[in-house]
């Protein structure tokens, strides 16, 4: 007989895989979560393009996410529901906005946490041993509000300020960052639609593009595509 922890470890990642069914019949835009730039160095800054190529083809995982792994994302998402539900009692949350850029077969979509008459709020939780003041607010995070922020002036006409805030799940540590445009200057919404545009032509030529992180970082290291990229192409 199974005990109630195995069977509720079976029934998360029984939930995962059919969650990731679901979203992979909804990939419809690109997403400022899952945006990226190249830097002039030639750093790759956010989702690796290789990786993202996989997703809108629907390749099967060689690598499934660990359960310890889906156990913090479940601590997240649920302490991420709790915050927008606090927000909520002032601000407006979960907002949707989106744009079809010219040059681009999809339309750029994303969901604020949230957002007032002048402001932009993104939300993230981070593990106590990644709370480390000197690499936060992190660089992809920074992205994804730009865009956010960018998206919202082309269709509101109104430029926000940018706030972020980062919760540890395990200490309850926070910080607040307020993002000034003269910062990571080279994090932009026009850069990212660049980028956007190398995997429009990717996918358009079915054509797999070059892998922008090395074996050993932890990006490919927790790449759910792990084997297919190193050991099949």
């Amino acid at each position: 007989m199974k005990s109630f922890l195995d069977a509720l470890e079976t029934k998360i990642i029984e939930d995962y895989r059919q969650d990731k069914e679901v979203k992979k019949g909804k990939v419809e835009g690109y997403y400022p979560s899952k945006a990226s730039v190249k830097l002039f160095s030639g750093e790759v800054v956010g989702e690796c393009l290789r990786k993202l190529y996989y997703e809108y083809t629907k390749e099967p995982e060689s690598d499934p996410i660990p359960l310890k792994a889906l156990y913090k994302f479940g601590m997240g998402k649920a302490i991420h529901v709790w915050f927008l539900n606090m927000l909520g009692k002032f601000v407006e949350t979960e907002v949707e906005v989106k744009f079809k850029e010219e040059g681009l077969s999809k339309e750029i979509r994303g969901r604020m946490d949230g957002t007032n008459k002048d402001s932009i709020l993104e939300f993230k939780t981070t593990w106590g041993m990644g709370f480390n003041i000197a690499e936060l607010p992190k660089r992809e995070h920074i992205l994804q509000a730009r865009i956010y922020q960018k998206l919202t002036h082309l269709v509101t006409g109104i430029w926000k300020r940018i706030e972020l805030v980062y919760l540890a799940r395990d200490s309850a540590n926070r910080a607040s960052y307020q993002i000034e445009d003269t910062n990571h200057t080279e994090l932009t919404y026009d850069n990212a639609v660049s980028r956007w545009k190398e995997l429009d032509t990717s996918l358009q030529t079915k054509s797999i593009p070059e892998r922008d992180f090395k074996e050993k970082s932890w990006q490919c290291r927790y790449c759910a595509f792990r084997g297919t990229c190193w050991n099949g192409n």
